[in-house]
C-alpha cells in the first residue's frame, strides 16, 4: 500500500511539475521557491536560474513583490553575430517565435521603421533596431487571440541590437497579478518621498 502512495505522490508531482509556467516559473510564486535570486539594480527585481531553462536564453529575470509574487518575467537570449542586414537575428526571432507559436498560437508581428528614418535601407537594418528606429516583436496577447494559460495574459517576443553586427532576442511574460504587483511596487517606492 505504502508503494502505491508513494507511486501515486511521484505522478502527481510530475505532472505538476510538466504544467508549470514557463522555464518552470509561475504567477505568483514566492523568492523562497526561487533558485539562485539575486538582487538587480532595480527595485523588487532579481536575476534567477529557472527550473527549465531553454539553450538560446541565458539571463532570467523576475519581477517580485512579497503581495502579489511574481507579476513578469524577463528571459534574455545569447549573444547572435549577425550581419548589418540582421538577416541571423531575423532568423533566430522566426525560431523562437515558431517554439513559442506552437505553444500559445499564433502572434501578431510587428516589424516598423520609424517615419522619417535615415535607416531605411536594407544594409541599415541592424543600425536603425540599435538606433530605436525600427522595431521587431512579436505578441501574444488578448488581441492576437492567444492560447494563453498559467496566469499568462501577455508575451512579448523582441529583437535587440547591442551593436551594428551583434544582438539578442528578449522574452517577456507578463503574469494576471501584474497590475496588482505594479501598484503595490509603486507605492512601496513612494515611501522614499
Amino acid at each position: 500500500m505504502f508503494r502505491y502512495i508513494i507511486a501515486g505522490l511521484m505522478v502527481f508531482g510530475m505532472a505538476d511539475a510538466a504544467s508549470a509556467g514557463p522555464f518552470g516559473i509561475e504567477q505568483g510564486m514566492k523568492k523562497e521557491q526561487l533558485n539562485n535570486l539575486k538582487e538587480t539594480k532595480q527595485t523588487f527585481q532579481f536575476s534567477i536560474s529557472p527550473p527549465r531553462p531553454h539553450s538560446r536564453f541565458n539571463k532570467y529575470v523576475v519581477r517580485i513583490h512579497p503581495q502579489t509574487g511574481v507579476c513578469v518575467l524577463i528571459a534574455g537570449g545569447v549573444t547572435i553575430p549577425t550581419s548589418v542586414y540582421g538577416n541571423e537575428l531575423k532568423k533566430e526571432f522566426e525560431s523562437i517565435r515558431e517554439q513559442l507559436s506552437s505553444i500559445y498560437g499564433r502572434a501578431e508581428t510587428i516589424d516598423y521603421l520609424e517615419s522619417g528614418s535615415i535607416w531605411d535601407e536594407p544594409q541599415d537594418w541592424t543600425t536603425g533596431l540599435l538606433k530605436k528606429e525600427r522595431g521587431l516583436q512579436a505578441a501574444w496577447d488578448g488581441e492576437s487571440n492567444a492560447n494563453l494559460k498559467d496566469g499568462i495574459v501577455e508575451i512579448l517576443l523582441t529583437a535587440v541590437a547591442s551593436r551594428t553586427e551583434t544582438g539578442w532576442l528578449q522574452l517577456q511574460y507578463r503574469f494576471a497579478n501584474n497590475k496588482q504587483c505594479e501598484n503595490l511596487i509603486n507605492k512601496d517606492s513612494a515611501k522614499s518621498f
